[in-house]
């Protein structure tokens, strides 16, 4: 190969690769011109320069959380606080801008992505002392990716894939209030008393062991206490009913309150730590929910009936040494009374069964199951023809009319023998009916039932 040749090779070689230079550059121009647009959202705010956060979620009655001395409501008329974590979510989210990317600046598609006006939840966040929103943004639906939602500001056309989670955020099917009923821990309470119809006794805790004042069981189970207590600490209500400004207490049960639950705790919360007293008021059932209430808030609550169990416990469980069961009274032995102790169905006793055979005397087989039982070497004073017939075929002859010196004799007669039988039931040797009833018989018969 010459010279000239080579040169030329060069030259080729050379061109080759200052074209694909160039057009390398022209590519990367392009790819930069298609690529997806980002977007900084400037959300940051923080709890301490902000009164008012106003959230309306699709078919949802507007929320309007305002701070005041220091705490969030939901209404402060009413003096309903709301959740404070759902508050510290908010800020926990914003207090910082949000980068994202555009993916749409097409109004026909805010409905697929939930950021119009009737899908969308608006949330616009008020600093202090300004009418206009210092955040006004529109959430929509969860993004493509994980901890990404779509979003679009309240006035702008741009749907921001923004790489946060905002939904969760945002988004409260249970509501914005405040559901703790108390909040402290159980090791912090110092004494319990309950008074109502279901469960009463008082209590303190001296160093580590809870004691009895009333009654006076003495030293409690730890752990069954430990158990109310913790219950009380961690009492969250369902949800919050509805009462009229002028609806009375009663119509709850809580006025007066069918049982009512006194507490003190070391509340740690401040510095230095002071003992807080609180009271719980429990009302009506409903639907397998309790009505209750705090003696120092107005709001109504319901507590599940399984958490009310827990906290009505009867006082003799509670004992670390339970008082010996009393002795049953003489009254409490009856069928009657012992069938309602043990919670059976009261049987009264069978009436007593008496047969007159046609020499007036009384047939005592059909005694009452509450007469003594006789001995087989006993026999109860009756004449022979009181013995039932040999067989079931056998009919007793018809008594003739009886007078009524007669009538008396048999009545006296019976109840002569009855008293026998309960008062000495002492077996004769023989008996020897008399043949004839004269009004010595009589008068013996009438003074024997006297």
């Amino acid at each position: 190969m010459n010279t000239k040749s080579t040169f030329t090779m060069l030259i080729i070689v050379l061109v080759l690769i200052i074209g694909a230079f160039f057009y390398h550059r022209r590519q990367k121009a392009v790819i930069a011109d298609a690529a997806i647009p980002q977007r900084t959202l400037h959300t940051s705010v923080t709890s301490s320069t902000v009164e008012r956060i106003e959230i309306a979620a699709p078919n949802e009655p507007l929320v309007s959380l305002t701070r005041k001395s220091g705490k969030w409501y939901t209404d402060v008329r009413l003096s309903h606080e709301a959740d404070p974590g759902a508050v510290n979510g908010i800020f926990a989210a914003m207090n910082k801008d949000i980068d994202g990317e555009v993916v749409s600046e097409n109004p026909e598609s805010f409905p697929d992505y939930q950021v119009d006006d009737t899908s969308g939840t608006r949330v616009k966040i008020f600093e202090n002392g300004k009418p206009a929103p210092a955040v006004d943004l529109i959430v929509g639906k969860d993004g493509p990716t994980a901890f990404s939602t779509y979003v679009r500001e309240g006035d702008g056309k741009e749907v921001i894939n923004a790489r946060a989670t905002l939904g969760m955020t945002f988004k409260k099917p249970d509501g914005w209030r405040d559901k703790r009923i108390f909040d402290f821990s159980g090791s912090q309470a110092r004494n319990l008393e309950e008074d109502g119809t279901s469960s009463t006794f008082k209590m303190v805790k001296e160093k580590d062991t809870w004691k009895f004042q009333s009654p006076e069981y003495g030293a409690a189970k730890d752990t069954a206490v430990s158990s109310i207590v913790n219950s009380l600490g961690s009492l969250r209500t369902d949800k919050f009913p509805e009462r009229g400004t002028s609806q009375p207490l009663s119509d709850f049960g809580l006025e007066p309150p069918f049982e009512t639950i006194r507490f003190t705790y070391e509340d740690s919360a401040t510095s230095p730590s002071k003992m807080t007293s609180m009271e719980l008021r429990l009302g009506n059932e409903k639907n397998g929910e309790y009505y209750a209430m705090r003696s120092d808030k107005s709001d109504i609550y319901t507590i599940n009936d399984y958490i009310v169990r827990n906290l009505l416990t009867d006082p003799k469980t509670l004992a670390a040494n339970p008082p010996a069961e009393t002795t049953a009274t003489a009254s409490e032995t009856t069928p009657t009374a012992a069938a309602k102790k043990s919670g059976g169905e009261a049987h009264p006793p069978q009436p007593k069964k008496a047969e007159a055979h046609s020499t007036g005397t009384a047939n005592m087989t059909g005694t009452s199951a509450a007469a003594p039982q006789m001995k087989a070497h006993e026999t109860p004073e009756a004449t022979p023809e009181a013995t039932p017939p040999p067989t079931p075929k056998a009919t007793p002859k018809p008594a003739p009319k009886a007078t009524p010196a007669d009538s008396a004799t048999l009545f006296n007669r019976e109840t002569s023998v009855s008293t026998t039988l309960k008062v000495k039931p002492a077996a004769r040797s023989s008996v020897s009916p008399p043949s004839k009833e004269t009004p010595a018989d009589n008068e013996m018969a009438t003074t024997s039932s006297k």
